[in-house]
């Protein structure tokens, strides 16, 4: 009967060793590759996803601001009324955006820094800023921040 030398154990154990740590490295590199092939096809929809939502949070933006102007426009002689932009409970989800708003010709102007909101307005007279406007109709015109 044959003795087994201890060299040959210990070699035998050593490939055994090796082949474990091959095994580990390949599975830690399949599901390496898994994870990042997961996010790549999670990212765009994450990323469409945020677009529609910051759509819908200017939209909000701009037909509150215009409800504000027509609301002025209709009322009566001495109508003073003081309104936040955008309004103190929202303020954290506008606070990521460098937006501006203009007031051109007959159209309240929101830019998001992507595209612009466009919504009718009467003509009026000042210059909507973030934080605190006050709009008045004064003689039947209306203006903001007079």
């Amino acid at each position: 009967m044959a003795r087994s030398n201890g060299s040959e154990e210990m070699a035998s154990q050593g490939s055994k060793d090796g082949q474990v740590a091959m095994e580990f490295i390949m599975l830690l590199g399949l599901s390496s590759l898994l994870a990042i092939g997961f996010l790549a096809v999670l990212n765009p929809l994450v990323a469409t996803k945020s677009d529609e939502l910051k759509k819908e949070l200017f939209e909000e933006l701009s037909m509150s601001i215009q409800q504000e102007i027509l609301l002025a426009a209709v009322a009566q002689e001495g109508y003073i009324r003081e309104f936040y932009i955008p309004p103190p409970e929202l303020n954290h989800s506008y606070e990521r955006y460098n937006y501006t708003m203009e007031l051109n010709n007959s159209y309240l102007v929101l830019n998001d820094g992507d595209q612009n909101y466009y919504y009718a307005i009467p003509n009026i007279s000042g210059n909507l800023r973030k934080g605190l406007n006050v709009i008045k109709n004064i003689e039947g015109e209306v203006h903001v921040n007079p």
